[in-house]
């Protein structure tokens, strides 16, 4: 179940990071025929999560960052990666990397100032 949600997850990302409905058939495809991400799939082990939450935090992060004005974003985006905690250890680091990413970004003038990494923070804690 965790692997068949990283398909239109990964479509999403790629439709809504490049525009372009055709490169985002072709991730999605990839994704769907990987024969590691099929397997741990079918065996229905927790990795098959990983590329699920993963896809999903970095559509929320990308979401949040294209609406800045919008705070919603940058909170689903912890809670993602807060639930990620919860299915497959090596998302532990994807979180780490992201949440440094997102200050980065409040430093250097990107998001909206501290608002942003506060509500990442937030949400990744009520997860």
């Amino acid at each position: 179940m965790g692997g068949a949600a990283a398909v239109p997850l990964t479509y999403a990302l790629v439709r809504v990071q490049f525009g372009r409905a055709r490169l985002a058939l072709v991730g999605a495809s990839l994704l769907t025929f990987y024969h590691v991400h099929v397997f741990f799939s079918r065996i229905g082990s927790n990795q098959g999560f990983d590329a699920t939450f993963t896809a999903a935090l970095l559509l929320a992060l990308v979401v949040a960052y294209r609406r800045p004005d919008r705070m919603t974003w940058w909170y689903v985006a912890g809670v993602v990666a807060g639930l990620g905690f919860y299915f497959y250890f090596a998302l532990r680091g994807v979180a780490a990397l992201t949440f440094g990413v997102v200050l980065v970004w409040a430093l250097l003038g990107h998001a909206p100032r501290l608002r942003a990494p506060t509500w990442y923070a937030l949400g990744l804690a009520m997860a």
